[in-house]
């Protein structure tokens, strides 16, 4: 039998997303688990229920998540479709309970009689989250830990990497815009603090020559656009590229027109001087590269934590980049974008700190402080699981939310960005 592109498809009310990513970014980090998640996977502007059904059939099995309030909608349709393709079209197609946190045992019309649940007590339940794996691997708990381990070991590269030749990078930070309202030091300290991560040879390991960097005036329109031509041309299948960008982006109100805003953009002359989410893709599409990740801190205002941005306002654009537009950059596969925040969110910094809370933990996951296979690399989904299991209880201690986002093409692209030196 053909193998499944997604061993598992997701199910679960929009209450629980947050607990789902939780487990989602574990199934992924610890045994490379292929799945379906709608927010990460499903692809604006395109009609969902097709998509959610498309993925559905291409899963070798569906995780019910259940909590709170009965399930309805979407969710109630694919508890019915699950069970009716495991008993009437393919008995080894698995259906797997699960159990949030404080769920009570509400059985809606019958499901949990029918199949054995996964319950957890929390988020942390070991026995609960091996109970799972065996779910959607479908093999018995006796034989978990050695088929963990072989897919872990499959998957990882072969040790003792000493650099990362193939590694190329652009590292864009924008605060003193002379024409827009400033943004704190930290923005130019997150773009500079990359750059020099990705070349210390005691560390990430690219090549110095590779690596390329545009602080404030540096970084004109004309300037931005020539680097990202000259990653294009210098790249190709079997090199690693990433675009780190921090600065002001922005949306006009309609939100029809978003672009990322170089050192001399000019309000009321967007479309010439500031770089477009429109080109900004065509440039991106550009780069040979068989791996790309895009790195976007760019949607900052005040708050009770300190912000990146000294005030807020952007004359007459909206700040921040809408969900669809930072998808739409992760076209084609081996593309990955890592944005600081969601649309509605902010980025910040805690006050006194060097970098913004977001690179913080990003750059602490690129020395090797992240969760990773232990085969001296770490991979595009180790920071996006570091960044995201770090800043939103970080910045929720300073009164504020933030919750770094995640578009990928496919999980397949979750590889190496840089030589791991734990």
């Amino acid at each position: 039998m053909e193998p499944k592109p997604y061993q598992v498809f997701f199910s679960y009310a929009e209450a629980n997303l947050a607990a789902v990513e939780t487990l989602a970014r574990r199934l992924r980090g610890d045994v490379r688990v292929q799945f379906w998640l709608k927010p990460w996977h499903a692809v604006p502007g395109m009609p969902l229920q097709p998509q959610m059904l498309e993925a559905f059939q291409s899963s070798g099995s569906c995780a019910i998540f259940l909590g709170g309030a009965s399930p309805k909608g979407f969710q109630d349709k694919q508890i019915q479709l699950a069970i009716l393709r495991q008993t009437e079209e393919d008995p080894d197609y698995r259906v797997i309970p699960v159990l949030l946190p404080g769920m009570e045992a509400e059985d809606p019309e019958g499901f949990l009689g029918l199949y054995t649940p996964v319950r957890f007590s929390s988020l942390d339940d070991e026995q609960a989250f091996k109970m799972l794996m065996c779910g959607i691997f479908g093999i018995p708990p006796i034989r978990l830990d050695g088929f963990v381990r072989e897919r872990v070991e499959k998957e990882a590269l072969p040790r003792g990497l000493e650099s990362f030749p193939r590694g190329h990078a652009l590292s864009i930070g924008v605060a003193n815009y002379p024409r827009f309202r400033p943004l704190r030091g930290y923005t130019l300290n997150d773009a500079s603090d990359m750059a020099a991560l990705l070349t210390d040879p005691s560390r990430c390991g690219y090549p110095e020559a590779q690596v390329k960097r545009l602080l404030d005036g540096e970084a004109s329109i004309t300037a931005i656009r020539t680097e990202l031509k000259q990653l294009a041309a210098r790249t190709g299948p079997e090199d690693t590229a990433v675009v780190f960008f921090s600065g002001h982006g922005g949306r006009t109100p309609d939100g029809r027109r978003q672009y990322l805003l170089p050192y001399d953009a000019e309000p009321g002359r967007l479309d010439a001087t500031a770089l477009s989410m429109e080109e900004f893709r065509e440039l991106l599409g550009n780069i040979r590269a068989g791996r790309l990740l895009v790195v976007l801190d760019c949607c900052h205002a005040g708050g009770a934590a300190e912000s990146k941005a000294a005030e807020e306002g952007l004359d007459g654009l909206e700040p921040g980049l809408d969900e669809e537009h930072v998808q739409l950059l992760r076209t084609g596969r081996g593309r990955v974008v890592l944005a600081s925040c969601r649309p509605e969110e902010k980025s910040f910094a805690e006050r006194g700190s060097r970098n913004s809370i977001f690179t913080h933990f990003l750059l602490q996951a690129l020395r090797g402080e992240a969760r990773t296979l232990g085969d001296g690399v770490v991979r595009v989904f180790d920071l996006f699981r570091h960044v995201s299991d770090k800043v939103p209880p970080f910045v929720s201690t300073l009164g504020e939310r933030q919750t770094p986002l995640f578009k990928a093409d496919a999980l397949d692209s979750d590889f190496a960005v840089a030589v791991s030196r734990k």
